[in-house]
């Protein structure tokens, strides 16, 4: 029998750039945390679909290569030695608790993680544009569908909703 994932305190599904920073950003303030992405390599869209490509609204660059963009995201992320999990697809999202605590285990067709909160950092080439199911947070307020009272928001309006709504579905919330 395979043994558990450790838990972290931060799972990051999606590892382009949103879910980069959010690497880095956990690893500045302390936070354990682990990037799951279908994809077999960072990067997401700027590195699957156009490496070559000039970006002009980075801050801080007048222009970037896209690849050359993630290659220092990812340096900068992973100075922090966070677990990637490529080529992972999440298949469930489980939400329980352990020791009065809200606990998530997420789902892929390889193992299953338990982190005390998830961020969703999902792109727009993970999901079928259509949309929102839900107009109503789960729970909190704001732009982007606020998931449960232990996640973070997400980035691409319609994507995170079509994720809120299938986290409420599972949660029951």
């Amino acid at each position: 029998m395979k043994p558990m994932q450790d838990v972290k305190d931060i799972t990051i599904i999606g590892a382009g750039p949103t879910g980069l920073f959010g690497a880095f950003y956990a690893g500045m303030r302390g936070a354990s945390c682990r990037l799951i992405d279908n994809l077999d390599q960072v990067g997401g869209q700027l590195t699957a679909l156009y490496p070559e490509k000039y970006i002009f609204d980075v801050a801080g660059f007048p222009k970037v290569l896209a690849k050359d963009l993630v290659k220092g995201m990812a340096e900068q992320a992973f100075q922090f030695k966070q677990p990637v999990h490529l080529g992972e697809k999440v298949l469930d999202l489980q939400h329980g608790s352990e020791d009065g605590q809200p606990r998530f285990t997420i789902v892929t067709e390889r193992d299953a993680y338990p982190s005390r909160s998830v961020l969703i950092a999902g792109g727009i080439g993970a999901f079928t544009p259509g949309s929102c199911p839900s107009r109503t947070p789960i729970s909190g307020t704001g732009r982007g569908c606020t998931i449960a009272s232990s996640t973070r928001r997400c980035s691409r309006g319609s994507a995170c909703c079509s994720w809120a709504a299938a986290i409420r579905r599972s949660t029951g919330r």
